[in-house]
Order: C-alpha cells, then sequence, then structure tokens
C-alpha cells in the first residue's frame, strides 16, 4: 500500500490511479532498479526516490496511453537508480581521499 502524505494535493482519483498503477508495476519496478544494484537497502531507496518523482506527475501519467506507462516508469527507476549510484560513487570517493592510509596502519596495529 502506498502512503500519501496529508498536506499533499491528490484528489481520490489520482491516489486510485497510482495505487493500481504502482499494483500493477511494482515488479517490472523492482526488476529495473535490480540491475543497477543488489544491496536491498539501496534498492528500497531507488524505489521510494522513484515514487517521489513520479507523484508530482500524476496528471501526465494519467493522460499516457496504458501501454506507454511501462516504458516511463522503467525510465524513471533507471535515471533514478543511475544517479542514486553516481551519488554513492562521488560519497565513496569523498570519504576515501579525507581517510589518511596511516590512520588504517594505526587501527590494524591497535587491533593485533
Amino acid at each position: 500500500m502506498l502512503l500519501f502524505r496529508a498536506d499533499d494535493s491528490v484528489t481520490r482519483q489520482e491516489r486510485e490511479f497510482f495505487e493500481e498503477l504502482y499494483l500493477k508495476h511494482h515488479r517490472l519496478m523492482y526488476q529495473t532498479a535490480c540491475k543497477y544494484v543488489s544491496n536491498k537497502l539501496d534498492l528500497e531507496d531507488i524505489l521510494q526516490d522513484s515514487i517521489e518523482k513520479l507523484l508530482p506527475r500524476i496528471q501526465k501519467l494519467m493522460q499516457l496511453p496504458s501501454c506507454a506507462l511501462p516504458a516511463y516508469l522503467v525510465y524513471t527507476v533507471r535515471s533514478t537508480a543511475i544517479n542514486f549510484q553516481k551519488h554513492k560513487s562521488f560519497e565513496n570517493s569523498h570519504i576515501s581521499s579525507q581517510i589518511d592510509p596511516e590512520d588504517f596502519d594505526s587501527l590494524n596495529a591497535n587491533a593485533s
């Protein structure tokens, strides 16, 4: 079940449409995200971010032909996953550039 914030200006019809869309295509969205990450937490983050990107576009989604919806969802999840990977890569390189290799040596010496 999808949760909508109380302050969202989503009509009942839009809510029902989006819930049906999600129920019908959540496996496709999940499989698409799995192509980019294997970590379950990252996968859930990608799906949540994708849903958050899709919610403001409910009106556009409702106007698309039903045969175009899966492609739109796949494209959204794929681009979200790619951006997620880029962000993770940047974070990891930024963190690793701030760690002095001598710190690892002293940690290893203390552990022994």
